[in-house]
């Protein structure tokens, strides 16, 4: 949460102040700015956990299926059972609808992609006019003013230089070069490179991490990155790239097997371990 100290006391203020009506308060803001971050930290924090009866936390993403939803909606409630999952649609709603319905509750939808998204699921909350609240993350502000009202729209901000450096020293924390100027001055350079994109920041940070605490490496670093940011349209696509061809040969090919797996899809370590197995065994054949 480095930098967004404000960010959280505001979505605070918003989610337990007025009206007592429904509302929905929107995080919008590009991939990586920390819409996610901020809403699980708003999510988890003592006086919102105190102050909603009833919390549930959903992603939605650009492909989804309501009746999945639903059940995500209900497991997060803790109110799923074995019979639930052999119900319609309808059933699912019906059941999520009347729990919501006496207590104040806290729902946060992320990754939201449309307004038909918004549209699929806005009859599942009722307004009991108790302070009800939906915490709802998005890339786009088309959404976020179609969902809910101006006044409860937030928008996420990149890290200024010194934020952004304070970011870069605590995924690197442990590293001795505090005491050489020249790599903190060449860690700044690096972080600016980032342009205060937070997901960039921790990224080159656990790449540094890893790597020789010298001067010329870090160097090297800054330099790869400001020729990414100085040309690359999807910036943060290309920082993430680096730290794959960071990886060591055969950690490159497990990594690979991430995508054969649906955003957000849940992955279960025995399916992964099966995979590398299977992949080590050709790999030995061929």
């Amino acid at each position: 949460m480095v930098g967004f100290d404000d960010d959280l006391i505001q979505i605070k203020d918003r989610l337990n102040g007025q009206p007592s009506k429904r509302e929905v308060i929107s995080i919008v803001g590009m991939g990586g700015t920390g819409k996610t971050t901020l809403a699980r930290n708003v999510y988890d924090d003592p006086l919102i956990v105190y102050h909603f009866h009833v919390r549930a936390w959903v992603t939605i993403s650009q492909e989804y299926c309501v009746r999945d939803i639903l059940l995500g909606l209900l497991d997060s409630l803790r109110k799923l059972n074995d019979k639930m999952h052999r119900e319609s649609e309808d059933e699912l709603a019906e059941h999520f609808y009347k729990i919501l319905r006496p207590g104040k509750y806290l729902i946060v939808m992320e990754d939201v992609w449309n307004t038909q998204a918004w549209d699929d699921f806005r009859r599942l909350f009722p307004d009991s006019n108790n302070g009800n609240r939906i915490l709802l993350t998005t890339r786009l502000m088309n959404v976020a003013l179609y969902a809910g009202s101006i006044n409860f729209l937030h928008q996420m901000h990149f890290l200024y230089d010194d934020e952004g450096w304070k970011l870069l020293f605590a995924e690197m924390f442990g590293k001795e070069y505090l005491y050489n100027p020249r790599l903190e001055e060449i860690g700044r350079e690096i972080a600016r490179n980032c342009r205060g994109l937070p997901l960039a920041i921790v990224v080159i940070g656990g790449i540094l991490s890893k790597l020789d605490c010298t001067y010329e490496v870090w160097e090297n670093v800054a330099e790869k990155i400001h020729s990414i940011t100085a040309t690359a349209a999807n910036r943060c696509s290309e920082i993430l790239s680096l730290s794959c061809n960071q990886l060591p040969l055969r950690l490159k090919a497990c990594f690979l097997y991430m995508g054969i797996f649906p955003e957000y899809y849940e992955i279960h370590v025995s399916k992964l371990i099966k995979l590398y197995m299977g992949s080590r065994k050709i790999s030995k054949s061929s």
